[in-house]
């Protein structure tokens, strides 16, 4: 399931950034993608899924 929208999650699962491993809440997506604190912009299909690897 490689480079699927990660928009659907189970509830309490949040996507992690690969750049900084922090989570992507949902107040950080914007059109573009998530907006990570370490300052990357985050593709929606790149965004690493936890239990997923």
């Amino acid at each position: 399931m490689a480079n699927q929208d990660n928009t659907w999650r189970p509830e309490g699962v949040l996507p992690l950034c690969p750049v900084c491993g922090r989570e992507l809440t949902p107040d950080k997506l914007q059109d573009d993608g998530w907006h990570c604190k370490c300052g990357e912009i985050i593709p929606r299909r790149l965004a690493l899924e936890p239990f997923e690897g």
